[in-house]
């Protein structure tokens, strides 16, 4: 993992937002802006860690499974991912 991808995680608390799982973390656009980096984009990730860097507004953090449950993954995607032990209650 590179540092800035580190420093990313660091920056927006460590943890899914949704359970508070630290494994598989995903960075998830909350919000797209004209020069937001699209998902299907096929170039490295690096680009979004520098949006994220850049913007952390624009992004949370998401757990592999949470990822998948947010984007209405059918059940054989969800299945590839530990189910988080607990959600957190948003305010």
């Amino acid at each position: 993992m590179s540092e800035k991808r580190k420093q990313v995680l660091q920056n927006l608390g460590g943890k899914c937002v949704k359970c508070g799982s630290k494994d598989k973390l995903h960075l998830h656009h909350i919000k797209y802006a004209k020069d937001s980096v699209k998902w299907n984009d096929k170039s490295e990730d690096s680009k979004r860690v520098k949006e994220a860097l850049d913007h952390p507004e624009r992004f949370e953090l998401l757990c592999a499974f949470c990822h998948a449950e947010h984007h209405d993954a059918p059940q054989s995607i969800l299945d590839r991912y530990p189910r988080p032990k607990k959600k957190i209650e948003k305010k």
